[in-house]
């Protein structure tokens, strides 16, 4: 979008195309899932699930979380240099795991280390598939949603296990 805007600010004169849709129409084909036959199936089985979902990560906290004023957060880097991911990516497809997967599966391995509760669940933001559909690619506008993901595992699984099965 920034070669877009780019090329439409250097030569102010060209008249803009139309884009093919507009996030008003994802939003309402979004709202109209919710009235379907699949979205009633898939609600009441997330709803029947509930009972057996654990929690967040039960992590440590310096304080008592009520008494936090507003919470602070740090981010914290590392990057791979391009050999050593093409290496951890390759070794993550010999076990069928995708690399987003494979990150994520080292994220709860992180929050396992410091959780009180070796099974957790994950609130992780997704792409909305919708979004993904060729009339809204050149389209403006927050097509995230998220999901629910259970880590699971304990002492005598492998990670190797404990990722494959988060894949699922």
């Amino acid at each position: 979008i920034l070669d877009e805007w780019r090329h439409y600010y250097q030569t102010p004169d060209v008249e803009l195309p139309l884009p093919p849709s507009e996030f008003s129409k994802f939003v309402e084909t979004r709202l109209a899932a919710e009235s379907t036959v699949n979205y009633a199936r898939d609600r009441e089985y997330w709803f029947q699930l509930l009972p057996d979902i654990p929690p967040a990560p039960d992590l440590p906290l310096t304080m008592d979380a009520a008494k936090l004023a507003l919470p602070t957060f740090e981010r914290i880097t590392v990057r791979l240099d391009f050999s050593r991911w093409s290496t951890l990516k390759e070794n993550a497809m010999v076990f069928g795991l995708q690399p987003s997967r494979l990150l994520l599966a080292i994220f709860a391995e992180v929050l396992r280390l410091y959780s009180a509760s070796s099974e957790f669940t994950l609130n992780v933001s997704i792409v909305d598939s919708l979004g993904r559909q060729p009339c809204f690619q050149s389209t403006v506008g927050s097509f995230g949603s998220t999901t629910l993901v259970v880590a699971k595992g304990n002492d005598g699984e492998s990670f190797k296990d404990r990722a494959v099965t988060l894949q699922r």
